[in-house]
């Protein structure tokens, strides 16, 4: 049985930042909310056939802020658009400058594979 799309993206993200996809769903796995077992970062993954706009990223970086403070980690959202194998990390500009050490605007859209360079070193 193939995973889901969501699912598949979830073990992706975790490959490139050396860690693993969390199973189950959120805290239901007793471990962490974060998709991933990553240990600094917070990372929660959106699947979807339509655009994501800045609004609604900012939304669910909100939402997830509490959740990730509390496991004293970094909360990014990583949006992926079906049909395509590009994922994008949303995270606000002081965690990207605790993360890299970097200056950039206030939110921030970095592929993914790019923001792992960074992270792994």
């Amino acid at each position: 049985m193939t995973d889901k799309t969501w699912k598949a993206n979830e073990r992706r993200l975790a490959k490139l930042f050396g860690t693993v996809r969390n199973p189950l769903s959120g805290m239901n796995s007793g471990v962490t909310g974060s998709d991933t077992r990553h240990g600094k970062i917070f990372f929660d993954v959106k699947t979807s056939k339509h655009h994501f706009t800045q609004g609604s990223i900012i939304k669910k970086l909100i939402a997830i802020e509490e959740a990730a403070q509390k496991e004293e980690k970094i909360p990014v959202i990583v949006t992926h658009s079906k049909g395509s194998k590009e994922m994008t990390c949303w995270l606000s500009k002081i965690n990207l400058d605790s993360l890299a050490g970097t200056k950039f605007f206030f939110l921030v859209g970095i592929d993914a594979k790019e923001l792992a360079k960074l992270v792994n070193g």
